[in-house]
């Protein structure tokens, strides 16, 4: 009995994929079909176990997933558990040695997964490594960053990274647009594709799911740094990126969920002067932004539908962030903002109306 017991468990061992490739779905149906296909077609030859972790779409994808792929493993949840969490579901049912997180708008090009497990076989200290994504046009996507800080969420927050970018300290959290050539480690990867080492969360631990959505990525790059795993940029290997595939359908609700997750990350991983310094921040950010779309709204005819968007994402954002302080100033601050995207409305009716 002992005998056969070792038999089967080295018969599961010998066929283990090498690499479990895990997509979380909500309603992206179209996406995640197209993902599948991209997979399968530019990574047949490493045989890959594919789970999708479907966090109870109504859009009809379970089905076609059924119908279309049946070799994939789907596992249906009754609700949406968040993204984080779905993933963790996935990691928990793979088997191999090698986990590659997929979102579902990504489009694997020719090689990429091959390029991605050769690199981490060839590096046994790198715990994660990410690809180049770009646009459907190809053109880079800068999908590296420096780790959220106070210096470079003041540089962001006054637009000092879109006045001088040309100087180091200025840029906030971007790289150099020269990095994005090479091979390096970088402090933040791209949740979008990454391919991470068994090893490595065996020590680091799975994603932390108390971050539904967003800022999940960060959290686990500054944790597998903290454990002395490398991080990679590997630019050879590539990926299309359509980005927000889930956002489209209710993109109030995911600003102020990226928010969140944000302000979640800065709870978790700074102190509490560093925390309250970051809110006012964001929200001096949110306030000009909102007057400056305003400005926009008046006088860009062309952008005005797109103004208004911003103008209303500003208001969600800056709701939120706000929420903790219910005092005069904070009154007085969201009764200007909001009086400025009136006289907006106002003065572009009378512009409209002596034409």
């Amino acid at each position: 009995m002992q005998e056969r017991d070792r038999r089967i468990a080295m018969d599961t061992v010998k066929h283990a994929p090498d690499i479990s490739i895990i997509l979380v779905n909500w309603n992206t149906r179209a996406l995640l079909l197209q993902c599948i296909e991209s997979l399968k077609r530019t990574a047949a030859a490493l045989s890959p176990e594919i789970i999708v972790v479907d966090n109870a779409s109504t859009d009809g994808s379970q089905a076609a997933l059924r119908r279309l792929h049946p070799d994939v493993v789907l596992l249906c949840n009754t609700e949406n558990l968040g993204f984080a969490k779905a993933n963790n579901i996935g990691i928990r049912r793979s088997s191999g040695r090698f986990i590659c997180l997929v979102n579902t708008d990504i489009k694997v090009l020719e090689g990429c997964l091959g390029l991605l497990h050769d690199y981490l076989e060839r590096h046994p200290s790198a715990g994660m490594v990410g690809p180049l994504a770009v646009n459907e046009d190809l053109t880079p996507q800068f999908n590296c960053r420096k780790m959220p800080g106070v210096w470079n969420c003041f540089v962001e927050s006054t637009y000092l990274h879109k006045v001088l970018p040309m100087f180091g300290p200025f840029r906030g959290r971007a790289l150099p647009a020269a990095s994005y050539a090479r091979t390096h480690e970088s402090e933040c990867l791209c949740g979008c594709l990454v391919m991470v080492r068994r090893k490595a969360i065996e020590q680091v631990g799975l994603l932390d799911e108390r971050f539904f959505f967003y800022s999940e990525d960060i959290d686990w790059c500054k944790r597998f740094s903290a454990a002395g795993w490398g991080i990679v940029f590997y630019p050879a290997a590539k990926a299309i990126h359509y980005r927000g595939s889930s956002v489209g359908a209710a993109p109030l609700h995911y600003l102020v969920q990226m928010e969140k997750a944000r302000y979640q990350y800065w709870q978790k991983h700074h102190g509490v002067a560093a925390q309250a310094v970051y809110r006012l921040l964001k929200i001096f950010n949110c306030a000009v932004s909102a007057l400056a779309f305003s400005g926009a709204y008046v006088f860009l005819s062309e952008r005005r539908v797109a103004s208004r968007n911003k103008i209303r994402g500003c208001m969600a954002r800056l709701n939120w962030l706000m929420e903790p302080s219910r005092g005069a100033w904070k009154q007085c601050l969201m009764k200007m903002v909001r009086n400025a995207a009136v006289e907006s409305e106002k003065i572009v009716s009378l512009l409209e109306q002596k034409k």
